[in-house]
């Protein structure tokens, strides 16, 4: 009850506007020194170096504590295959109810050097409001690059939409292949994908094939000899339509075969509807949101199970409950989920997995990561007992009751507040 009470006291924390703007009492006084920013980017890939180097008119502080911005930058996958980082400038200290959001979309197709170019130039862009008020606002110089075409001659005129002839569709293919060995052992894997990907405001729609191979032989002090061979295929679509800012509903099919979980063929057909406590336009700072799905479920195994099975039908549901959170004290991710067989209800499983980072003071954080699962609904297990070479290389899955794991870790830097040098020799 206590956890359950926490959750809920964290959500309404979160539900007043994560960048509510309170404008400042007066005008701002110029600032004496350089503007000090803080940088968190620890949940989208940033370069940091980079960073540094192109834009070197601030003081880049080591504790956001020690900021007159704290800028928050995270990312999420886009429709077209790339990214859209949102970055959410928060002012401190002198600047405090300065807030500003904005966002930079990369292509699948751009290379690393013109995403973090393009980044660099929007963090430029987000500072000119605070920077103004700081000496350097007097060394810089603003620009103005007309697109193609157009000169002082020729003004922009105001934008006009990109015809598409992909209809927002995109599709990209992949394989890879390995091979290692020693004297006594030798390996071989393969595995391959396709996607198909088309996103729009109101609808969703994601295709994925996947293929997996791996094949391990091992020799005995005697000569004799043990081959490991895992095989896993499998096809997954999802179609979601937008209902409104905090609801969506969707269906979820999926073809799949793997012999560590003993089936041959898995035929699953899934609707589901999903309500999110915040818009989902908030959705790269936070999130609250329950999804419940129910369908059916089609089993072919490739070996008898413990209950006498070669196939089966069932129908089956699951809810989950998710908290996904991104604050300048850190982040915090949350889920609990449940699941169960609607024609077999002693067969089911509870799963809670959590993973927080805090930052607690200055120069200490603290991270926690762990899961638990409550487990009663392996169906699939063969009939019989697994070799030990089976056991040894996971060649199956084992019976098992539950499933856990936790790590935590602290971290503690201290001296200079300042973080703004930047020497990658050796």
């Amino acid at each position: 009850m206590r956890t359950i009470a926490a959750i809920i006291l964290l959500c309404l924390t979160l539900a007043a506007p994560a960048w509510a703007q309170v404008p400042p009492p007066g005008p701002l006084p110029p600032q004496s020194r350089p503007l000090r920013l803080f940088v968190d980017c620890q949940d989208a890939d940033c370069d940091f170096d980079h960073i540094r180097t192109e834009i070197p008119f601030v003081d880049y502080m080591r504790d956001r504590k020690e900021a007159d911005v704290h800028l928050l930058i995270t990312s999420q996958h886009s429709g077209a295959g790339g990214d859209r980082y949102t970055l959410n400038f928060m002012g401190q200290g002198p600047f405090e109810g300065m807030t500003d959001i904005l966002t930079y979309d990369t292509l699948q197709t751009d290379t690393e050097e013109m995403v973090r170019k393009g980044l660099a130039r929007t963090i430029k862009i987000g500072l000119m409001r605070y920077v103004a008020r700081t000496p350097q606002a007097l060394d810089l110089q603003i620009s103005h690059r007309p697109p193609a075409g157009q000169g002082p001659d020729r003004p922009q005129g105001p934008a006009r939409p990109v015809d598409d002839p992909w209809n927002f569709w995109v599709f990209r293919a992949r394989f890879s292949g390995s091979t290692e060995g020693e004297k006594r052992t030798k390996g071989l894997s393969a595995d391959g994908s396709f996607t198909a990907n088309r996103t729009t405001e109101a609808w969703k729609f994601n295709l994925s094939n996947s293929i997996e191979y791996d094949d391990e032989k091992y020799t005995y002090s005697d000569g004799r000899t043990f081959t490991s061979v895992t095989r896993e295929w499998g096809s997954d679509g999802l179609l979601v339509k937008s209902l409104s800012d905090h609801w969506s509903a969707g269906v979820r099919a999926s073809l799949t075969s793997t012999t560590y979980y003993n089936q041959d063929l898995v035929i699953k057909v899934m609707p589901a509807i999903e309500w999110n406590l915040f818009p989902y336009a908030e959705s790269t700072r936070r999130e609250f949101t329950f999804l419940y799905s129910v369908g059916f479920h089609r089993y072919n195994y490739i070996e008898e199970t413990i209950y006498g099975k070669l196939s089966e039908n069932l129908l089956y549901h699951s809810a989950t409950v998710s908290l996904d959170s991104k604050q300048p004290w850190g982040t915090a991710q949350i889920d609990f989920a449940f699941s169960q067989f609607l024609s077999a209800p002693s067969k089911y499983r509870l799963t809670a997995s959590g993973e927080i980072d805090i930052r607690v003071t200055k120069g200490l954080s603290l991270s926690f990561d762990g899961s638990a699962s409550f487990i009663r609904d392996q169906i699939y297990l063969p009939k019989g007992d697994a070799t030990p070479e089976e056991i040894l290389s996971r060649q199956r899955q084992l019976a098992t009751g539950y499933r856990y794991s936790f790590s935590a870790g602290i971290s503690y830097t201290f001296g200079s507040i300042f973080n703004n040098i930047v020497n990658t020799r050796m």
